[in-house]
């Protein structure tokens, strides 16, 4: 491992702006990981940081929501030496996320980050809840941020779904702090008040909205507040007649010297947005000096354009569908939406795998037939009969298309039928082997009422794979030859009748390669088969009630279940999962737990099956009255298998124990603090005969200071203990301790000055225990006008002799209009 990769993957991921929990890991890729504490229902923005001299071709994020059995995954978006991704809103959900990262790098390497078990043991975001009490209210006109006419306005407020501890007829409205209550009409639990009415005059511009809701005893149950802009019907009708339009972007000049690999990165990127009455479109740019011929496209482009009815995507797009057949995918070319409520269609075609031209190693000629037939596979005829070009095989184009009518709008009702393939095209490389082909096709349905609080949910699809169509589909001599048509042996009668079941064979065979080719090399042969190889299915039921929110799903997918939309579905798993969120004590107190057990060989295929269990649990606790809130988890993972004990590749029989604490404070003390602790235990014992035992100890913590001078700070500290058991079996069977310490400390300092305009910052990060380094970190943020400005950051990284320093500058310009 190279020094400067282990440096980057220990130090740099304790450098906080403002302090989001990281687990501690070594790795010789990831250099930090950063997931900011968001709230229920917001996108959740994770980025990464790696090394230079990792050669990272692909980098995936791995996730599920508390109460998942399963990780999704998205392609994360690699610049440079980062990479990002932002996970939809509808996935983020309280208590935390948990993830993990999985780097893929030249040579078919690959790394996850936690290095070990990363299933079992993986990152946490935390996620805060929002208050089901904002639920109870529902404004139902102006929406938050909506441009609204003065000569239309009507506020409307529904206390449709107000507890029954709320006297709703004791509810006060507030327009720009002014009490409104006694103007307003309150009919059928919706409160109506039309300003247009009463003499009070508002002025043009932001207004602000409170609804205080009192219970029976007549003490404040909860506040609701919004806001919308006020204006005038024509200059609203202007406006929306009128072109709006924005731009943003920035340029970035990276240098690095790590080790003695000497790098050079320019990146830049534009995003355009514009509106015009109903039409909003837009475009995003992304173009980077990493851009090569020999691996898939770096750069990105895409322009989109959409009407309330219709939603269109020109360019690099990730396309929405069922995620047993699409997920987190990649397509270069156009993807579409036609939501018309009672019937709608979803279609993404372009292609998924840019062509990568193989190389050529060297020809060689056969002395005769028997030499010719044991050729290489990577090889390719070049003239003659007998002389062959030996290669190393490329990556051919991979043409994608999706295609899912549905019908219901989804808020009730929807039911959608996906067709979806993927083919790589022959003719885009000379030297290429194996190419493939794909054909899934599915069902999908769900089923909700009583504004979603009961939602039943499920998806099933069959997947078909071809491993080699190089040869195409079979011939009419090829169905001669499995009908026995041609065996010497028969009379002309039982000619007759196998010729008559090759033509059989045929027109069935003919049939189907309309939609995939059909040869030897089809998989699964019965997709319907015992264990139902080729099929995948699953089931999930919701239910929000009584401070509930219970959440079960059954799920299996086939052995033989293959989908280039999702490549990194697991397959050949079963399993059942449960999961309930409870609120407790006015909200102040959330309690989750979730229980999964799944388990392999669905087919019977394999000598033994592997049983996975796994128990999440946690509370958190918001006492309020300027307290802390903290977080306790303890979580419990098993794995075993019926093999016999002696059974190396097979034999399984571990438990993993997890316990996980976070606080968190926000107290004014001369200054404004933040305060973050926390800790994060786990410990694997290996009940085999191979003893593996692991455990992983990490502590940490953050004080974040804002003074009343334009000055923060920040102090962290890390500290990680990990011991495992390293199994050597050559000569002898041996089990050797091995153990990792590793403390950080980092401390930074952010200066603002000149009304704003300058930001100076400054970071030093030593590191002390099995790893020595020192990390100094120097930036500037700079705004040149109002519309412009510039970064500066230089890093320089001191190592222990006899390794040299390594150093990094950048140069970042952005601009927005």
């Amino acid at each position: 491992m190279k020094h400067s990769q282990l440096l980057y993957a220990v130090i740099l991921s304790f450098i906080v702006g403002g302090f989001s929990i990281l687990q501690a890991q070594v790795s010789s890729v990831i250099i930090r990981v950063n997931a900011p504490t968001v709230s229920q229902n917001q996108p959740l923005p994770v980025s990464i940081e790696y090394t230079p001299t990792a050669n990272v071709q692909r980098v995936l994020f791995k996730y599920r929501s508390f109460g998942e059995t399963e990780f999704k995954q998205q392609e994360m978006l690699v610049a440079g030496n980062s990479a990002s991704v932002t996970l939809g809103a509808q996935y983020v959900v309280p208590p935390y996320i948990e993830y993990y990262i999985e780097v893929q790098m030249d040579g078919d390497k690959k790394e996850t980050y936690p290095l070990e078990n990363p299933e079992m043991n993986p990152l946490k975001a935390t996620i805060k809840p929002i208050d089901p009490k904002n639920l109870e209210v529902r404004i139902l006109s102006p929406e938050a941020g909506e441009m609204v006419s003065s000569e239309d306005l009507v506020i409307a407020v529904s206390l449709f779904y107000a507890s029954d501890a709320v006297n709703r007829k004791a509810t006060k409205l507030f327009l720009n702090g002014v009490d409104v209550t006694s103007s307003a009409i309150f009919s059928d639990d919706v409160f109506l008040y039309s300003p247009k009415n009463f003499p009070r005059t508002l002025t043009l511009g932001l207004q602000l909205l409170k609804i205080e809701l009192y219970d029976t005893s007549g003490a404040l149950y909860h506040t609701v507040e919004s806001d919308f802009n006020l204006s005038t019907a024509t200059a609203i009708a202007e406006q929306e007649s009128r072109l709006r339009a924005g731009i943003e972007g920035q340029a970035e000049y990276r240098r690095e010297n790590i080790g003695s690999v000497a790098n050079t990165f320019t990146r830049g990127n534009v995003r355009f947005n514009g509106t015009y009455k109903s039409l909003n479109f837009g475009s995003s740019i992304l173009l980077t000096n990493e851009e090569q011929s020999d691996r898939q496209p770096q750069n990105r482009l895409l322009l989109y354009a959409d009407l309330d009815f219709l939603k269109v995507q020109y360019g690099d797009a990730y396309p929405k569908f069922p995620s047993y057949i699409v997920s987190g995918k990649r397509v270069r070319g156009v993807s579409a939406n036609l939501a018309l409520g009672f019937f709608n269609v979803d279609v993404s075609f372009g292609k998924t795998l840019r062509n990568i031209e193989g190389v050529a190693i060297r020809d060689t000629t056969f002395a005769d037939s028997s030499g010719l037939n044991a050729r290489p596979e990577n090889s390719v005829l070049k003239s003659g009969l007998f002389t062959y070009t030996l290669f190393t095989p490329g990556i051919f184009t991979r043409d994608f298309i999706a295609i899912r009518p549905s019908f219901g709008s989804g808020e009730n009702f929807q039911w959608g039928f996906t067709y979806m393939k993927a083919k790589d095209d022959l003719g885009s490389i000379a030297y290429g082997s194996s190419p493939q082909e794909n054909l899934v096709a599915g069902t999908d349905f769900l089923i909700a009422f009583d504004d979603q609080k009961f939602r039943l949910e499920g998806q099933a699809s069959l997947g078909l794979l071809n491993k080699n169509i190089s040869k195409g589909s079979f011939t009419q001599a090829d169905y001669d030859k499995m009908a026995g048509k041609d065996d010497p042996s028969l009379t002309p009668q039982q000619r007759q009748d196998r010729q008559k079941d090759a033509d059989d064979l045929k027109k069935l065979g003919d049939l189907a390669s309309k939609f995939i080719t059909i040869n030897e090399n089809l998989f699964p042969l019965n997709p319907v088969g015992t264990g139902l190889p080729g099929l995948s299915y699953e089931g999930i039921l919701s239910l929000n009630y009584l401070n509930n929110f219970i959440r079960a799903q059954y799920y299996q997918r086939g052995a033989a279940y293959t989908s280039f939309g999702n490549e990194f579905l697991q397959s050949d798993i079963k399993g059942i999962g449960i999961s309930d969120r409870i609120r407790m004590l006015q909200n102040r107190v959330l309690l989750s737990v979730s229980y999964e057990n799944r388990k392999d060989n669905t087919a019977q295929t394999k000598r033994a099956t592997t049983t996975y269990a796994n128990l999440n649990s946690s509370i958190t606790v918001y006492p309020g009255n300027n307290l802390p809130s903290f977080t306790f988890g303890y979580g419990n993972g098993t794995r075993s298998s019926d093999a016999a004990k002696t059974d190396s590749l097979f034999v399984a029989d571990d438990a993993t124990n997890r316990i996980s604490l976070q606080v968190g404070h926000d107290f004014t003390w001369g200054a404004r603090h933040n305060l973050s602790l926390g800790m994060s235990l786990a410990d694997k014992k290996d009940n085999t005969f191979n003893k593996q035992d692991q455990s992983n100890n990490s502590f940490f913590g953050s004080l974040t200071t804002i003074y009343s001078i334009p000055l923060q700070t920040t102090v962290s500290l890390n500290i990680n203990n990990t011991k495992s058991q390293l199994l050597i079996l050559s000569p002898v069977r041996l089990l050797t301790p091995q153990e990792f310490k590793l403390t950080s400390l980092s401390v930074n300092a952010q200066y603002r000055m000149m009304n704003e305009k300058l930001r100076l910052a400054c970071t030093v990060a030593p590191t002390f225990g099995d790893l020595k380094r020192t990390l100094v970190q120097l930036a500037s943020d700079y705004a040149l006008t109002e519309n412009h400005s510039i970064v500066f950051q230089y890093d320089y990284i001191q190592n222990p002799a006899p390794a040299v320093n390594d150093n990094i500058i950048s140069l970042v310009y952005r601009f927005n209009y």
